[in-house]
């Protein structure tokens, strides 16, 4: 196990150290927020060897080895003993558990007693044991991490009875799941380095996540639906995301226009180079949006799906009337904040999709349209790794999501192929005026996580 940093969605640096027998969690020093987390923590994995006999009766079950890549179900937490509240507690534990979980991942197949081949074996989740010593052998500290949905703990009972209740290790046995973490939201773990008020740093140990409200029932066009929560506000990054795999950052944020959008200029330096603007200046970013809508719409290959080729006032109306539609709002993804691609998230039920699929169609679901300005962005790999993080930012907006979908002209069937591999399956087609689709669905029980 080498030396490593990690990169928390809320902007810290984590570097992880192997050391002798722990691993060690140091935070950036140059971080100003630096002082949210301890300094530093310590971790001790290893892995539980089912195979060997049982010790004695007043001894351990298992034999234990060092941790060197993950198993599926073995691998055993301990968090050393700190000083750390448990609003800490939690950062920490969810820092350690966004390590672990960037982990290459074991072989997902059960070893099981038959003797059939593994391709035939039954599949599980990826756990990690978390085991009740050092910090975390307080009661009441792992009830609050149960309440803040870090933990499972296997025994659901209201309280052991007997003595041998107490001592059952199966009952008593706490871990997380890869499939469980990855639908816990970060702002419920890690302080947002926004500001409060404009001037002052968010230096307490708050988190930016509320719960969603009550539903409530309005009628949009004859269509009755939830009352939906605002997207986020005009030009603002909602997720952002490090992909090791490729080694960039991965962001997505709305799309703004000037207040005055009439009197955007025409910036033909835009549109000819987009990769002489320097897109880490947000104001020329956002000042050029409808210039990045104008170019793209207007390549051959995103104009035969999208239509919405033409001069500058098209692609202008258009994304006005998305910014004020009530169900859908407009995103540019960027890689290290180099404009790709334009999106658009949008509830299902009140859209034109939900008119068509019916049923098919429940209160909370969701849908995403898509496309790739950039060729340098294009490819296979890409298009899973930003799909999977659309679907990752719809199942963390709102727990109610239960279904997301895309609906791809039939034809675009390069597309089809790539988003099937994120996991995506085609339930139907859809004759809309425009053109036959097709009715592609994710369900959340078959996601598991998002691409690294």
């Amino acid at each position: 196990m080498q030396s490593t940093s990690i990169f928390l969605p809320n902007g810290q640096t984590v570097t992880v150290l192997p050391l002798a027998g722990d691993i060690q969690f140091r935070v950036d020093k140059s971080d100003p927020y630096c002082s949210i987390l301890p300094p530093l923590w310590h971790v001790v994995l290893c892995v539980r060897d089912q195979h060997s006999p049982p010790g004695p009766s007043n001894g351990p079950r298992n034999a234990y080895a060092s941790f060197k890549t993950p198993s599926l179900r073995n691998d055993n937490l301990t968090l050393r003993t700190l000083a750390a509240t448990s609003q800490q507690t939690a950062m920490i534990l969810w820092a350690t558990l966004w390590w672990y979980f960037h982990q290459t991942p074991p072989d997902p197949h059960l070893t099981t007693e038959s003797s059939i081949p593994k391709t035939g074996r039954p599949k599980g989740d990826w756990r990690l044991n978390i085991t009740r010593q050092g910090h975390l052998a307080n009661e009441l500290l792992l009830s609050q991490l149960e309440q803040r949905r870090l933990i499972t703990v296997m025994d659901s009972t209201m309280a052991p009875i007997t003595n041998e209740e107490v001592d059952d290790e199966d009952g008593r046995e706490i871990f997380t799941s890869q499939r469980a973490f990855w639908q816990l939201d970060p702002r419920c773990y890690l302080c947002d380095h926004s500001t409060i008020d404009g001037t002052r740093p968010c230096n307490t140990h708050s988190v930016a996540y509320y719960p969603p409200p009550p539903t409530q029932y309005i009628l949009t066009d004859s269509v009755r639906h939830p009352t939906r929560p605002k997207p986020p506000g005009r030009g603002e990054t909602f997720y952002t995301r490090f992909i090791s795999s490729v080694g960039q950052s991965l962001s997505f944020r709305t799309v703004s226009l000037p207040l005055h959008v009439a009197a955007v200029p025409r910036l033909e330096s835009t549109v000819q180079h987009t990769e002489d603007v320097n897109w880490a200046d947000s104001a020329s970013a956002l000042s050029s949006d409808i210039e990045l809508l104008h170019k793209w719409m207007n390549e051959p290959r995103v104009a035969a799906f999208w239509g919405l080729s033409g001069p500058h006032s098209i692609q202008k109306e258009y994304l006005i009337s998305v910014m004020r539609s009530k169900h859908c709002f407009p995103v540019i993804g960027c890689w290290d904040s180099k404009p790709f691609g334009y999106f658009e998230i949008y509830w299902a039920k009140e859209d034109r999709l939900g008119k068509y699929a019916g049923t098919d169609v429940t209160d909370w679901d969701r849908g995403i349209h898509a496309l790739v300005g950039e060729q340098q962005f294009r490819g296979n790999h890409r298009v899973r790794i930003w799909l999977s993080a659309l679907a990752h930012f719809c199942w963390l907006a709102d727990c109610r999501t239960q279904n997301l979908f895309l609906e791809p002209r039939v034809d675009n069937e390069r597309f089809i192929g790539y988003i099937e591999e994120v996991g995506f399956h085609k339930q139907r087609e859809i004759a809309f005026p425009h053109k036959q689709a097709a009715l592609m669905i994710m369900n959340r029980e078959t996601w598991v996580t998002p691409e690294l």
